[in-house]
Parts: structure tokens; sequence; C-alpha cells
């Protein structure tokens, strides 16, 4: 077995990048742009220098879907968490194959821990309330898929902060909830930069409950 090869089953594969795998790389990066994902722009994304892990996922050899886990310098503390970030499943492939993020998931975070990372997070935006509903184990996928593995271990490990919000930049007003794991139970994650209060104690728009948010 390959060295970048980490998960095997029948019609799928998941692979560490390697540059032996750029053409596959960048024909699915093409396809995500013409999806609308701009988080695969070459200026935000540089497979040959990231400061993490990327998987891909293939399927009888196409490449159907990336996540990608790297150094959180976003919230300044890139020593004790990394962030999960420019996920994407290719359209044709998201009915049949929804569940290969959690698949991923489990090897980010087995990744972070072999790393020393002691947090391991992704954000989303507060107003995609179905995901969200997800995230916060509030609904499952119903038809058409098995939903085994939102009963995952590393999965259910990941919490809602109670009191933050990612401010994705400070020219935008968006907003997203962060779900993170820590492989210290007893470990609160207080990250300084890149977030906003939304408990009690702070005026509007931060003044809301995740609740409240998600009733929008």
């Amino acid at each position: 077995m390959s060295k970048d090869l980490l998960w095997q089953e029948p019609n799928l594969v998941i692979r560490a990048y390697t540059p032996a795998l750029r053409a596959s790389l960048e024909e699915f990066r093409h396809k995500a742009m013409e999806e609308s994902n701009d988080s695969l722009l070459p200026k935000k994304f540089d497979p040959e220098h990231f400061d993490g892990q990327i998987l891909l996922c293939f399927s009888d050899d196409k490449l159907i879907s990336i996540s990608a886990v790297e150094r959180s310098h976003y919230t300044g503390d890139p020593q004790l968490a990394c962030r999960i970030c420019r996920y994407h499943v290719l359209k044709e492939f998201r009915s049949q194959f929804k569940f290969c993020g959690f698949k991923m998931l489990r090897l980010q975070c087995q990744w972070a821990d072999e790393q020393g990372f002691k947090v391991i997070y992704w954000t989303h935006d507060v107003k995609n309330r179905p995901l969200n509903l997800l995230y916060q184990k509030k609904r499952r996928y119903t038809l058409g898929a098995s939903s085994e593995w939102f009963g995952d271990a590393y999965f259910s490990e990941f919490k809602l902060h109670p009191e933050l919000l990612f401010k994705v930049s400070e020219r935008s007003d968006m907003l997203q909830f962060i779900y993170y794991r820590s492989n210290d139970p007893q470990f609160i994650w207080q990250p300084k930069e890149r977030v906003v209060k939304y408990t009690a104690d702070k005026p509007a728009p931060e003044n809301y409950s995740a609740d409240k948010i998600l009733a929008f």
C-alpha cells in the first residue's frame, strides 16, 4: 500500500495529496469553480505551499471530493488549532457520495492528533440553516442515504462553540458558527482573533443564541 493511500473500500479511495496527483486536483479545481466554489481559486489555494494536509477522494479513478485541514493562523493560535476547509463534492456525485466528508473527517482528526494540535475545527455561515442543523445534531440526512455516519465517534465529538462566532473578514459582515473538537474533553477553546461574541452581554447583531440565529 502506498503511503498516500489512507482509506480504501469498494468504489471509494482517499489519498493524501502529493505532487503526483496535481493533474487530478487541477481538473477538479476547474469543475468546482464552475460550480461556484471560489475557495479553490488558485490565488487562495496552492497545494504545493499548503500548511497542512489535503485529502482527495476518488471513485473509479475520478476525483469526486476534496477536503483540507490547515494550521489556524486565522485565530492567532497556529500551534494549538487547525481548521478544516476547502471541502467540496462535485454535484454529480453528491447523491451517491454525500458521506465521503465524514470519512475524510475521521482521517483529519487522526492527523490533527498525530501532529500535536489540541483543537480541530470548521466554520459555517450562520445563514445556512439546513447544514447548521446537521452540524448541531438537530437533523440528519433522510432520503437516499444511510444516517449511520451521524453516530461516528469523531463527528459526535464536534461541538458548537457556545460563545463565539467566526468573522470571515474585517471587510465583510459574514459571521460563521464555529464547530470544534479537542482531544482534551475538558478544554474550552478561546481563540482571540477573527471572532466575535454572540452571548447576551453583547449588543445586536451578536446578541443571539444559536437557536435564535437558526430561527431566522
